[in-house]
């Protein structure tokens, strides 16, 4: 079984939605294959968008609701006015919640965008780690803001007095850190 890169403890996966043009469909599906595989659960206008229904609303609940934004980057995702609205809520996103992944050799992202490029890579084992090591870290770094409520600061005492004793810590407390991309 690979191993679980989405969350170190053991409440639902991650929840991230994969905001594509209809013409990178087989990469955003890869992309979420890879990612469901690893223990995330996606959300892809191939798989989960029941026919008939409005694509902007699906994007929009997707978003709305994802821990996890991956934009797929391409000259058609960028030039596209099909998901024109999507790729502005998208790339809008904060950057602790996007992922982007570059499929193309356009200059599809921005400058200033932390971006996994797999333009040209030809080897799947690469890729997936790529994409892994980079969800690791943006997953990671939601994870780990989050201080157990009346622990000591790091390398002090506890609030409250000499007399109080720490407070209990939950079993595997501190939480893991997420497991790197490697082995996969």
């Amino acid at each position: 079984m690979p191993p679980r890169a989405d969350h170190a403890g053991d409440g639902p996966p991650t929840e991230v939605f994969v905001s594509y043009s209809p013409s990178d469909e087989r990469w955003a599906a890869w992309i979420a294959w890879q990612l469901e595989v690893a223990g995330f659960r996606t959300l892809l206008r191939a798989w989960d968008l029941p026919p008939g229904s409005p694509v902007e609303d699906f994007a929009e609940r997707g978003m709305r609701g994802a821990a996890v934004i991956v934009a797929v980057l391409s000259r058609a995702y960028l030039g596209s006015g099909g998901v024109a609205v999507e790729r502005q809520v998208a790339l809008r996103t904060d950057a602790a919640r996007l992922v982007t992944v570059r499929v193309d050799d356009g200059d599809a992202a921005p400058h200033s965008m932390r971006t996994v490029d797999l333009a040209g890579v030809a080897d799947a084992r690469s890729a997936t780690r790529a994409l892994l090591a980079r969800m690791a870290e943006v997953v990671g770094a939601r994870t780990d803001r989050v201080a157990l409520p009346g622990a000591p600061p790091a390398g002090g005492r506890p609030r409250g007095g000499a007399g109080r004793h720490a407070p209990i810590a939950p079993p595997g407390y501190p939480p893991a850190t997420t497991r790197s991309a490697e082995g996969v």
